[in-house]
């Protein structure tokens, strides 16, 4: 399983007037679509791309008045903007209005990625009735339904094909494009946003009160999270293996300061406090990019350094599966799990009963002349499987069940034998499952467990032997990558601090390194990193202090220059 080791800022980016990050913009090659006004048209906004600082393409045009939300995407030049009183839809180069019969107020909107469809939920005049409008992009509605609460909150999934919205008093409901509702799901509290990736059937929602939680295809809550204060905005990977949210705090809940990021079983993984409140965020739809807006104009492109973590997984075999009921020549276990399947289902069926015990006193004899053999030639894994064929036609016979354990028994001992003598001829790169497979048989085995926790340990010490020899050599991030499989094998809280303070050392010398190239947002970034693990780094606190200082010396020089172009 991936999880979220840290966040590298790629670039950073003062665009003035730019609209806030909403909707789909941001692509897995990190590169990032917006809108910003233009420099000499008044009320006209160009759509950029921007693959770095150095390399921004304008691909579309639009006049509005100022928007309350406006959607974009990397993938297509459609969009949407959304004013309490209108929904403008802009593709092709041509400016729509989403046609109503008659006047509405607009509470949200919601495109899909692709630029095709569009939906809104809205109220009348009054604000006491609630609808649902789901249409196209040339303008056009499909349809209207009448909602049965307030709403506050629309997204479309699956390419336009499903919509989910959000009603005050708590319940999400999912619909299709031809409105039929496909399940509901009611939490314990109002929601106030809904997010979903490009790809993927999974939904996530936020709340006031700072719950984030993720639903999936049909509806069922898979995880729910607690974060310090209110939900602001929600973005996530294709199939939920990454959410990203704005929050704010407990002391300031209407301010979104908080950048979160949450593994696919909703666990939070890194958290960067900002130095002024968030106002937008994107997710690319591989979770490698994570994009954000800010008060003051200001973009940032982070990659994320992920890592991998182990993940236990189980896997069962069904022996009862439906199959023709045709005792052939060979097929004998075959009829057994057909008849035992039957009799499931119709227990009332003697004659079926009684076939079944026949043949199965045939197949048992069978079974252990072939254990027999089996265990001569050292086939252990055949006779356990073997074993636990019969079992599962006979499960409560005591004598077949013993033999079982047994089996299992002598087969942890083999394994751990071999284990051992892997290890003696200076094999180890199998040792480790092999003893853990032995503890799975045998779980009173002391020696597998004594024999796998020296392993682990040796392991660990080989790790942490290279980590000091790449210190040595000053290759940092190395050495951290040594630490995390030396704490993998066999964690302490020693190594633990060791690691912490050399993600500190890296990230300091990476800011250094960035203020030294005169990239002072980088440096900024890769600084309060560093205050936030170490309040008290005094290099760190000098350091940001002239790295702002040089980085507003250098947009007032920018500014400067465009007014002096403007004025030639």
């Amino acid at each position: 399983m991936r999880t979220v080791r840290t966040l590298q800022l790629e670039w950073q980016q003062r665009l003035r007037g730019a609209y806030p990050l909403q909707g789909y913009p941001l692509d897995d090659q990190g590169s990032l679509t917006l809108a910003r006004p233009h420099s000499i048209e008044p009320r006209t906004y160009e759509v950029i791309r921007i693959t770095d600082p150095q390399n921004q393409t304008a691909v579309a045009r639009f006049s509005a008045e100022i928007l309350q939300k406006l959607l974009l995407s990397a993938v297509t030049e459609s969009f949407l903007g959304m004013r309490p009183d209108e929904v403008y839809l802009f593709a092709e180069g041509t400016k729509r209005r989403l046609t109503m019969e008659k006047r509405v107020i607009y509470l949200d909107a919601s495109m899909d990625v692709g630029g095709s469809r569009v939906a809104a939920v809205y109220s009348d005049i009054s604000g006491q009735n609630f609808a649902l409008v789901y249409g196209t992009f040339a303008g056009t509605g499909l349809w209207n339904m009448e909602l049965e609460a307030a709403a506050n909150s629309v997204v479309l999934l699956q390419e336009g094909r499903r919509m989910a919205t959000a009603y005050e008093n708590g319940l999400i409901l999912l619909f299709d494009a031809n409105m039929r509702e496909w399940w509901r799901f009611d939490t314990e509290e109002p929601v106030t946003l809904l997010a979903c990736a490009t790809e993927g059937e999974e939904l996530a929602y936020g709340t006031q009160t700072g719950w984030i939680g993720m639903l999936d295809a049909e509806g069922a809550r898979r995880w729910q999270t607690k974060v310090a204060g209110p939900v602001h905005a929600l973005a996530m990977a294709k199939e939920g293996q990454l959410t990203v949210a704005l929050c704010g705090s407990e002391e300031n809940p209407r301010a979104p300061t908080t950048l979160i990021c949450l593994d696919q079983a909703g666990q939070p993984v890194w958290e960067y406090e900002g130095d002024v409140p968030f106002t937008g965020l994107a997710c690319s739809p591989g979770g490698e990019y994570i994009a954000t807006s800010a008060q003051g104009s200001r973009f940032s492109l982070y990659r994320v350094v992920s890592t991998t973590v182990e993940a236990l997984s189980v896997s069962r075999k069904d022996w009862r599966a439906y199959l023709p009921l045709v005792p052939e020549k060979g097929a004998m276990k075959t009829a057994l799990q057909s008849l035992y399947a039957y009799l499931e289902e119709c227990p009332d069926d003697v004659e079926c009963w009684q076939q079944f015990e026949e043949l199965k006193a045939q197949w048992m004899a069978d079974v252990q002349w072939e254990l027999a053999h089996l265990q001569a030639d050292g086939e252990w894994e055949a006779a356990l499987t073997l074993l636990q064929e019969a079992l599962a036609l006979a499960p409560y016979d005591v004598a077949l069940f013993q033999q079982y354990v047994e089996l299992r028994q002598r087969f942890a001992e083999a394994l751990l034998q071999q284990a051992k003598s892997l290890l003696q001829e200076g094999q180890a790169d199998t040792v480790e499952p092999l003893l853990r497979k032995a503890i799975h048989l045998m779980p009173d085995l002391f020696e597998a467990r004594q024999r796998l926790q020296e392993f682990r340990a040796g392991r660990a010490q080989e790790a942490d032997k290279e980590a000091k020899e790449r210190l040595e050599r000053g290759e940092l991030q190395e050495a951290l990558a040594c630490y995390e499989h030396a704490q993998a094998f066999a964690p302490t809280a020693e190594r633990a601090q060791t690691m912490a303070a050399l993600q500190v050392q890296i990230d300091f010398e990476l800011g250094k390194q960035a203020y030294d190239r005169s990239r002072y947002a980088e440096a900024i970034f890769q600084f309060r990193k560093v205050l936030q693990r170490e309040p008290n780094h005094a290099e760190a606190k000098r350091y940001l202090e002239f790295a702002q200082r040089f980085e507003q010396d250098t947009l007032s020089d920018v500014v400067s220059d465009r007014f002096r172009n403007l004025e030639e």
